[in-house]
């Protein structure tokens, strides 16, 4: 058994739709269940009517009502799409309407009625797709994953109960894949235990993917997308950037920690406790191997460096005081105040009075600063960059280091903060983000294709 998961990009219109129901159509021997994500754009334009709605601006909802409509409309036209689901997405759509004029009545929007709009794109793709499916004559189950995922909040984000999930699965997944039914449910979306909505975080349905993966056992987890796998940089930067034949989790947690767009940086790690390989595919070309994540290091690869991955917006704080040298209370109060504001921190450096380290950019930087600053002297340094280089062998090279800050010098860039350890499989800089694009393009070009030329 196998989980497929498809993006929004893969079912952004008919066509790709059409194009997913054949891939699926070739692997039923694999006994799939498919996980979707919202139609392209879909999540984006339920994100803009929240904010719309809560300020009163009701032509602007109105817009995006209209464009959800006009984009699912067009999709079940070009599709044939049966009356029953024509009923289930309009349906859907005047729902969102309802919950929309009752965040602009109160002028506020609530958990609960956030999560319940930003809720309804997969429920409207995989209606669609499960149709389309079963007019194949694919003997096709309609799954609502809210009744699988259940999610507890913990302080900023909902965090899935993924013992509950293994035994819903048991009890409701395992009779319909027994009698050979396909499934079909969605990815992202999610109900606590008293039955409100709730999502698993922007781009969440990797992570969906991962968990329905780990709670059924599969012998594989895909993950379909727009790229060829997993790339040795950002094809936007480097449109000559080769797909990756093989990765270990712990390669791939890396990049997707530091900007990989690939990946959701939370989906490996259902599987890596599993020990369910991970394959990353193009559905506009499905043809292609694709790169293939697996558990333990591979041995056929002899490059020190696989990939190089970025991630912008990012402000570097700094802190001085000499409190800092004997209180390591001090540094407790500054990460867990950082917690307490959701704000996550990618690289730390200290010295005996100085610690510095980086956050993503934020509006209410300004305001945490000031309740830091108490006794401790706090800067801020707004557009950064983090540029990760990602290696299982990074630790056998002692001078790659070296070689990269002569390569940096050479360029006239100089890091911010520099951080490697021995048993690290990646190396981290901190940049001006002006020039990531030269120094990718520089650090491929020296590390990576020299390398395999």
């Amino acid at each position: 058994m196998i989980i497929m998961k498809f993006g929004g990009t893969s079912v952004r219109n008919a066509a790709a739709i059409k194009n997913v129901r054949q891939i699926i159509h070739e692997r039923l021997g694999q006994r799939p269940l498919v996980v979707l994500s919202a139609v392209a754009g879909v999540t984006d334009l339920l994100e803009a009517s929240l904010p719309a709605a809560a300020s009163g601006n009701w032509s602007q909802v109105e817009s995006i009502l209209e464009q959800l409509r006009q984009k699912h409309d067009s999709i079940m036209r070009e599709l044939h799409s049966s009356n029953p689901v024509y009923d289930f997405i309009h349906a859907e759509l005047e729902k969102l309407r309802v919950l929309l004029s009752a965040t602009e009545s109160i002028r506020v929007s609530g958990r609960n009625i956030s999560q319940a709009v930003l809720s309804v794109g997969e429920l409207l793709s995989t209606r669609i797709l499960a149709d389309v499916l079963q007019q194949e004559g694919i003997e096709t189950e309609y799954v609502d994953a809210r009744k699988l995922m259940i999610a507890r909040w913990d302080r900023t984000r909902f965090v899935p109960d993924t013992k509950q999930l293994s035994g819903n699965c048991e009890k409701q997944l395992h009779p319909l894949l027994n009698d050979g039914r396909l499934i079909v449910t969605q990815g992202y979306i999610a109900s606590t235990p008293e039955g409100a909505p709730a999502t698993l975080g922007r781009n969440g349905s990797d992570y969906s993917a991962a968990l329905f993966g780990a709670a059924l056992r599969t012998d594989e987890i895909q993950i379909w997308t727009d790229t060829s796998g997993i790339l040795s940089a950002d094809p936007s930067i480097l449109p000559q950037a080769q797909p990756l034949a093989e990765m270990s989790f712990a390669e791939a947690s890396e990049l997707a920690y530091f900007g990989a767009k690939v990946l959701h940086p939370s989906a490996i790690q259902p599987a890596v406790s599993q020990g369910i390989p991970v394959r990353v595919l193009n559905s506009g070309d499905p043809g292609q191997p694709g790169t293939l994540i697996l558990r333990e290091k591979t041995v056929t690869d002899s490059s020190i460096v696989k990939s190089i991955a970025y991630k912008e917006n990012i402000t570097l704080l700094t802190v001085r005081s000499g409190e800092l040298f004997l209180s390591p209370e001090i540094l407790a109060r500054f990460f867990n105040h950082l917690t307490e504001h959701d704000k996550k921190v990618f690289a730390v450096h200290k010295s005996a009075t100085m610690l510095s380290l980086t956050v993503e950019n934020a509006d209410d930087l300004p305001h945490i600063i000031e309740e830091l600053n108490h006794g401790s002297e706090v800067s801020i340094e707004k557009g950064k960059a983090i540029v990760s280089v990602v290696g299982e062998k990074l630790c056998e090279d002692p001078h790659l280091p070296g070689q990269i800050i002569g390569l940096l010098e050479s360029a006239g860039v100089k890091p911010d903060i520099l951080s490697h350890a021995a048993s690290q499989i990646s190396l981290l800089f901190i940049i001006e983000e002006k020039d990531i694009e030269a120094v990718v393009k520089l650090l491929h070009r020296e590390l990576v294709e020299k390398v395999d030329a």
